[in-house]
């Protein structure tokens, strides 16, 4: 490990402390110390943070940047090295582990031996906002993972990812952090300051301060996840897993009581502020019975108002007006009625999917009802604006 002198701070005493890395070891699997990405009620919390170091690994494939030998990765803020490794051992990158804790350090250094990957992973002990010469520049990518949140200053760390990157145009930043809506401090501001306190800290990060920031860099933004929703889940997971090993980690690992109990409200402290959309921009997904029932239910009833207000005005035995409207306008009334029929089954699917298991399939639904909805009543307007803003013998609708 290549060190560089650095002055203590909180958050590296925080980590360092045996009790509280024995907690995040033992819980959060020993690899990983970031928030998962859950697709189903049985996931592990291991197995969730692995998902997100392969999703982030995706989305920069699909950017159009081709992980391989070749590749330079610089993890800020590594802790145990997961990402590290399995980028190494998945695409043979090569990997510079920044991070602070020493304690983190030597146990990403152990286990990196231990698989064979110390050729191409290297740990430099330092800071984000001063990243040390060590380091080098160059690098193809940086990558980070729930660690911007604890800086003083961000937009130093901005100043600096943007320094180690190469600059032919094709360098990446990928990150995941944890964020406040917008209006968190207004709605709720006593609990908010509870969870900053915390984390001995005066604020947390928007998303629109990064791409602020990232944009004044000349940085283009190629996509942002809301993954509130699994923030509130790993949280949750994490207070059943302390309620089920409690008594492990005090008899076998020895790991101090009121830590424990610390880190018990800080679980639920934090479940509670993703429930209540306060760690992004938007809400999150929670399954709710009455708004599950509603929804549905409206989601048939939109679909079926719409089917039978152009099912009836051609059918022969209600307003049959098969020959009596031009061709256009018959087609509108179909188009109105697929919209809407469609705008309804997105309703439901929305209904359903607008959980904590399926975050991904809520904008897609989302945005296929409002267009279908769009549509529908675009469309039945013309096609009944005779009979809604003219004066129309209505006898002829009667058969």
């Amino acid at each position: 490990m290549t060190s560089s002198t650095t002055d203590s701070n909180p958050t590296q005493t925080y980590y360092d402390d045996p009790s509280n890395d024995q907690f995040y070891a033992l819980l959060w699997g020993g690899e990983d110390l970031h928030i998962g990405i859950y697709t189903s009620p049985s996931d592990t919390i291991p197995s969730a943070s692995q998902r997100t170091v392969a999703k982030l690994a995706e989305r920069l494939h699909k950017s159009g940047l081709q992980l391989g030998p070749q590749t330079r990765i610089l993890d800020l803020v590594a802790g145990y090295g997961g990402a590290a490794r399995y980028l190494a051992r998945t695409y043979g990158c090569e990997v510079v582990c920044l991070n602070l804790s020493q304690v983190q350090n030597a146990r990403n250094e152990e286990l990196t031996r231990g698989e064979g990957l110390n050729h191409v992973i290297r740990v430099v002990e330092g800071v984000f906002e001063d990243v040390p010469a060590a380091v080098g520049e160059g690098y193809d990518v940086v990558w980070s993972q729930d660690s911007f949140l604890h800086s003083l200053d961000r937009a130093k760390i901005v100043d600096e990812i943007d320094r180690v990157l190469k600059k032919d145009g094709d360098a990446r930043v990928v990150f995941t952090d944890i964020m406040a809506s917008n209006d968190a401090l207004h709605r709720e501001p006593a609990l908010m300051k509870v969870m900053l306190e915390r984390l001995l800290l005066s604020d947390l990060a928007t998303v629109d301060f990064y791409k602020n920031a990232f944009e004044g860099k000349g940085f283009k933004d190629l996509g942002y996840q809301d993954r509130t929703a699994d923030f509130g889940t790993h949280y949750r997971k994490l207070g059943e897993e302390l309620k089920h090993r409690r008594d492990e980690l005090v008899q076998k690992e020895g790991v101090k009581e009121d830590l424990l109990e610390k880190h018990k409200r800080g679980t639920r402290e934090w479940a509670e502020t993703a429930e209540k959309g306060f760690i992004s921009d938007n809400g999150a997904y929670r399954l709710n019975s009455f708004f599950v029932i509603g929804g549905i239910v409206t989601a048939i009833a939109y679909a079926s108002t719409s089917f039978a207000a152009h099912h009836v005005r051609y059918h022969h035995r209600t307003y049959a007006l098969e020959f009596e409207d031009p061709q256009w306008k018959r087609a509108l009334s179909a188009l109105a009625l697929i919209a809407g029929v469609a705008a309804g089954i997105a309703c439901a699917c929305l209904t359903i999917s607008d959980t904590r298991w399926a975050p991904d399939v809520h904008g897609p639904m989302l945005s296929i009802t409002f267009l279908g909805i769009a549509i529908s009543a675009s469309c039945t307007e013309i096609v009944y604006s005779e009979q809604m803003h003219i004066s129309t013998n209505y006898q002829i609708l009667r058969r």
